[in-house]
């Protein structure tokens, strides 16, 4: 896998949000907002045609080249132009707008793919861990950089 280049404008970004089973005393799925925020913005995880964020439910988000979101021309990181610069200066994380309702995210991975070939990979709640997000527990969490070299190691970063 090639290092990181700062400069490389992002190209796409594939986000894959698992949402958790259902539980008797708070549901499980939500038809509250919720948003990717990576490289200084936010990004509504909403499909156009799905009722996504539902129980047991898997949905697969695309940002920029191919992007499959609603507003797909609002939510694309190619404009303003993003860049891997910008995705490594600032925080990756799932937030939910306040409301009544609550979220149980199960799992989320983030991939995040530039024009000159960077690749980033952002994860949270990958090995049984999960996450209610809503008025009571917090509206927000934070996804952890994963993707090593063949060697087990981090990728470098080229300035």
């Amino acid at each position: 896998m090639a290092p990181i280049n700062r400069r490389d404008p992002i190209e796409s970004i594939d986000a894959h949000v698992h949402t958790g089973p259902d539980d008797a005393t708070a549901g499980g799925g939500s038809d509250a907002e919720i948003y990717l925020g990576l490289a200084g913005r936010e990004f509504w995880l909403d499909l156009p045609s799905e009722d996504d964020t539902e129980v047991g439910q898997e949905f697969h988000y695309i940002y920029g080249s191919g992007g499959n979101t609603r507003y797909p021309t609002y939510n694309d990181p190619r404009n303003p132009k993003l860049t891997f610069g910008d995705l490594l200066e600032h925080d990756v994380y799932v937030r939910m707008n306040p409301s009544d309702d609550w979220w149980h995210a199960e799992k989320v991975r983030v991939v995040v793919k530039g024009v000159l070939g960077s690749r980033a990979t952002y994860e949270a709640l990958d090995g049984g861990d999960s996450q209610w997000l809503g008025n009571g527990p917090g509206l927000i969490f934070h996804l952890k950089r994963t993707d090593h070299n063949d060697d087990g190691g981090s990728e470098t970063t080229k300035v």
